[in-house]
């Protein structure tokens, strides 16, 4: 249970340059939330779901409202389940909100579930969402391992409102040299959950991937290969036209056993937008298909290294012009006491109506003073110039904290493409979270 919760200590956003025309999804940072969520999983995380915590303490209009209390209750008894978490908001939003989430136990490890959502809030009165999903692990001839999941969810806002569905299937084989996954969804044009994130609606998307990982005889440097034959994600409007999709080929992955990972990956893009679409100010995408090719090559320094190295670099074409991108992550630690990171990305596109830069730095470093005090220092911004945020947070038996003004993330415009103000807000800024 939380009473006038403060989530200033909550870990602040990445920046990310969003040069695509679809919301961005920002993982949940606030402790309440992120303590056993995992029950609360539901549908396509990152993409549809019904329950997504960040619209909770958030306005119609984005901006951070009142959290009176809230009580979460999560437990398990013989082969069941149950999440429950419920949470009024304040200031001019006075909304109730409620998440029951169930799961039964079925085949091992399996399960059959439910879950509800209700939200009543002065823009969306008695808004609710429901479903029900299932996961059933099979073994298969070989000891090898099938799993058969789906879902399907409705939404509806008061009684006697328009209803919209979400329906998933998916078919994996998930085993030790080869993971082949197809995944089926329909997402009508009214289901936009009160508490949920849905990246697009009105469409059918079909998606998965095939990859091999088989190991060499002699394993004195390479540990397995990689090799993605295709992983895809093709996304229809309800009229089954082509509206934007994304393949990707991985015609080499190596692991070596020192931990080090390469690959290099050949992707292929088509976007078309149903209307016009600014993507940086002087930047406009018709709407209109196109096509467009892309490599991107990656190093991972192992996890185990005192100090790792992590480097990422892509190019080619992008729309009628080329961008790219190279980032690089340096992370140092000292057991036990010190772990410093630095992120740099700088991202380059040139269309033919405009052109556009973008540099981000990000600077962490966490000290532990003690086993119960720990300080932790933020640094990061963007050049064109934006604010920079450098909370400095100290947390034991008590606390003292110093926090300077936040930072807005999100495309460099400030401005998301999506039309509601909700998922623009949650894009574009870190006050969503605190």
């Amino acid at each position: 249970m939380t009473v006038n919760p403060d989530f200033a200590q909550a870990e602040v956003d990445r920046q990310i340059v969003n040069l695509t025309r679809f919301p961005l999804f920002f993982p949940e940072q606030r402790p309440f939330f992120t303590e056993g969520a995992d029950i609360f999983d539901f549908e396509c995380v990152r993409q549809t779901q019904m329950f997504y915590s960040r619209r909770l303490g958030l306005g119609g209009n984005g901006t951070p409202v009142t959290i009176p209390f809230g009580v979460r209750v999560q437990g398990r008894t013989v082969g069941n389940q149950v999440g429950l978490l419920a949470m009024p908001t304040g200031d001019t939003e006075q909304a109730s909100n409620a998440v029951l989430r169930v799961k039964h136990d079925f085949l091992g490890r399996g399960f059959l579930g439910a879950m509800a959502t209700l939200s009543d809030r002065p823009a969306r009165h008695q808004s609710l969402a429901g479903g029900f999903d299932f996961n059933l692990p099979y073994v298969v001839q070989g000891g090898q391992n099938l799993v058969v999941l789906a879902n399907a969810s409705w939404r509806q806002d008061s009684v006697g409102a328009p209803v919209g569905g979400h329906y998933r299937v998916i078919v994996d084989y998930p085993n030790d040299n080869a993971d082949i996954v197809v995944r089926f969804d329909r997402v009508d044009a009214g289901y936009n959950p009160a508490l949920g994130f849905v990246q697009q609606r009105g469409v059918h998307r079909l998606g998965g991937g095939t990859s091999f990982t088989p190991r060499p005889k002699r394993r004195s440097l390479i540990r397995r290969f990689e090799f993605d034959l295709l992983s895809y994600d093709v996304v229809w409007d309800l009229d089954w036209r082509l509206n934007n999709a994304s393949l990707e080929v991985k015609p080499l992955g190596v692991q070596l056993q020192s931990g080090d990972q390469i690959e290099l990956n050949v992707q292929r893009q088509f976007d078309a937008p149903n209307e016009d679409s600014t993507l940086f100010p002087g930047a406009t995408v018709c709407a209109r298909g196109s096509w467009w090719n892309r490599v991107e090559a990656q190093y991972s320094g192992a996890e185990r290294r005192t100090v790792r190295l992590n480097l990422t670099g892509s190019t080619g074409q992008f729309y009628d012009g080329r961008s790219s991108e190279v980032s690089a992550g340096l992370r140092a630690r000292r057991t036990p006491h010190i772990l410093a990171t630095l992120d740099l990305v700088r991202s380059v596109v040139s269309l033919a109506q405009s052109s556009f830069t973008a540099n981000t730095v990000r600077l962490r470093s966490d000290y532990a003073c003690s086993p119960r005090l720990n300080s932790t220092q933020l640094a990061h911004g963007t050049r064109p110039p934006d604010p920079v945020v450098a909370p400095v947070s100290w947390w034991g038996r008590g606390e003292v904290r110093v926090l300077l003004p936040e930072l807005r993330v999100g495309r460099p415009d400030g401005v998301q493409a999506s039309p509601d103000g909700i998922e623009r807000s949650v894009s574009r800024s870190l006050v969503s979270s605190s």
